[in-house]
């Protein structure tokens, strides 16, 4: 009966302890949140330069019309990035995976479907709320709570078209899904885009030969994302260059801005990773491209930690 006690009671207050804590969370994530609006909202012109990861994917739909326009309405925001895929009957829509839940649930995949049964179809987005575990700073409850309020969201794909339309003059980097067939791809892109402004769209993929393709037979700028070590004997061939944070370090960052590249770094969600980041890359931490889902959130971090050591740098100098 003791024992009895003794685990309803430690079961109590672990409850108790971890509503209050929830209830912490939540409101310093909320002092969070008008942090980041307040600094955002009254945005100057900066060095550093973000790139908002399949649109404003943070608080849309990724890859949709309306991530798009959120992007494209950020003055922070220098590029936004979006992913290209082909249909059954070769048209072009924005979609990360060839792989998608309808409404229903039942998966469809983009390449078995024609553009026309596409867009007149309803799709649920589904995010892995594991992911971002709330409990342990005001970060990772603003950021969970964001993909919370994306979860089963009902959404409409978007084609090329109309997704370069919604980014007004932002730069755009279109991520190619090849998906097989290169050149048909590049052959549909190439038509699309034909009659379009496209002085500001940069090229990019993680298939090698695919960028090749596009660099060698088009004069867009060609962006190689490097997503394993194995492919970094290809960096000589393009003059930018896309690296997962994780394969990052001084070295090459330094040989690479060092030749005159750009670089882009993917993908910078939270402070934690920010701060590794910004360890690896040193001083050229304003030459580098940040490629983030959350685009307002990173920027403020960055601004903060700036200003944290300008001001330890003139305690130790004044």
């Amino acid at each position: 009966m003791k024992t009895k006690k003794v685990i309803i009671y430690a079961t109590t207050i672990i409850l108790l302890s971890s509503g209050i804590k929830w209830q912490l969370f939540r409101n310093s994530a909320a002092k969070l949140n008008k942090r980041i609006e307040t600094f955002t909202s009254n945005y100057e012109s900066d060095d550093f330069l973000i790139t908002a990861h399949r649109g404003f994917s943070s608080v849309e739909v990724e890859n949709t019309r309306q991530a798009i326009s959120l992007a494209a309405e950020k003055e922070y925001i220098d590029f936004i990035e979006v992913d290209v895929r082909m249909t059954k009957d070769g048209k072009l829509v924005l979609s990360h995976g060839n792989k998608i839940l309808d409404v229903d649930y039942y998966t469809r995949y983009i390449s078995s479907l024609t553009y026309d049964e596409l867009m007149n179809m309803d799709f649920r987005y589904n995010t892995f709320l594991l992911s971002r575990m709330p409990f342990y700073s005001e970060e990772n409850y603003l950021l969970f709570k964001r993909k919370l309020d994306l979860h089963n969201n009902i959404f409409h794909l978007t084609g090329l078209k109309e997704g370069l339309e919604c980014c007004n003059n932002k730069k755009v980097l279109l991520d190619l899904k090849f998906n097989g067939n290169i050149e048909e791809f590049t052959n549909e892109l190439l038509s699309e885009l034909d009659g379009l402004d496209t002085s500001n769209i940069i090229m990019q993929s993680s298939n090698i030969n695919g960028i090749r393709y596009i660099q060698d037979r088009t004069s867009f700028p060609c962006l190689a994302l490097i997503s394993n070590s194995m492919n970094f004997k290809y960096m000589n061939e393009f003059e930018q260059i896309g690296l997962p944070y994780s394969l990052v370090d001084y070295d090459t960052i330094d040989k690479i801005i060092s030749e005159g590249k750009r670089v882009a770094i993917w993908t910078i969600n939270d402070t934690k990773v920010l701060n590794e980041l910004l360890a690896k890359v040193g001083k050229y931490y304003k030459d580098i491209i940040y490629i983030t889902d959350c685009p307002d959130l990173i920027l403020t971090r960055l601004h903060e930690i700036e200003e944290t050591q300008e001001k330890r740098l003139k305690r130790i100098y004044n």
